[in-house]
């Protein structure tokens, strides 16, 4: 064989390969989320998060690169809300997700977007003390995240992510505690809208 054409074919099986094949994978995430709150004709400043993020996937059917599974989010904003009254809000999300990739790696590298849907969590806000009180608010979130990502497998299974992700999120006011004598029985819904980027490790079998 001549050599050029051998050198060009050897080339080519390492820009462009088939990845791993993993039946099931598990993906840790770390970052910032950038969100704004609005409801009751309030709308935040846009406050930024640190993001915690824990997914795992099944692939069932072999040779196809679509994947499906479970992600959990915990969110701690570091800035208060004064137009919202807000001092302090954490967040968890549990999402089900749609993973799909691209069946070839270019270069070591896989693109990927997940859909995801939250089905349930909590947030907590802790409201400016009002009164002598500070009264905490919990609600409970649903709607829809879309996550788009590059993977880099290095070891067999084994790679880093680099994922960006928005989403859109309805709160619904769950229960108040922390209020002494005042009453917050009729709060209204609370939408989030956030951005996030977020880098991490995924580990399949």
């Amino acid at each position: 064989m001549n050599r050029s054409v051998f050198g060009v074919m050897l080339a080519t099986s390492f820009v462009v390969s088939s990845p791993a094949w993993a039946i099931f994978n598990v993906q840790v995430l770390g970052g910032n989320r950038d969100a704004k709150f609005s409801g009751s004709g309030y709308t935040s400043d846009t406050l930024k998060a640190s993001e915690l993020r824990a997914a795992a996937h099944v692939d069932p059917i072999p040779l196809v690169p679509i994947a499906f599974g479970l992600g959990v989010s915990q969110t701690t904003f570091d800035d208060k809300s004064t137009k919202l009254g807000i001092d302090k809000i954490d967040g968890v999300d549990i999402d089900l997700e749609v993973e799909a990739w691209l069946p070839l790696e270019l270069a070591g590298l896989v693109p990927y977007a997940k859909v995801g849907y939250t089905v349930a969590g909590a947030y907590s806000f802790e409201a400016t003390p009002i009164g002598g009180v500070s009264p905490k608010f919990v609600y409970k979130p649903s709607g829809v995240t879309l996550h788009v990502g590059l993977k880099y497998e290095f070891l067999l299974r084994l790679g880093v992510m680099a994922e960006f992700e928005t989403g859109t999120r309805t709160l619904k006011f769950d229960k108040a505690t922390d209020v002494g004598n005042l009453n917050f029985s009729n709060l209204k819904d609370i939408d989030e809208n956030s951005t996030s980027i977020l880098i991490g490790v995924q580990a399949g079998i």
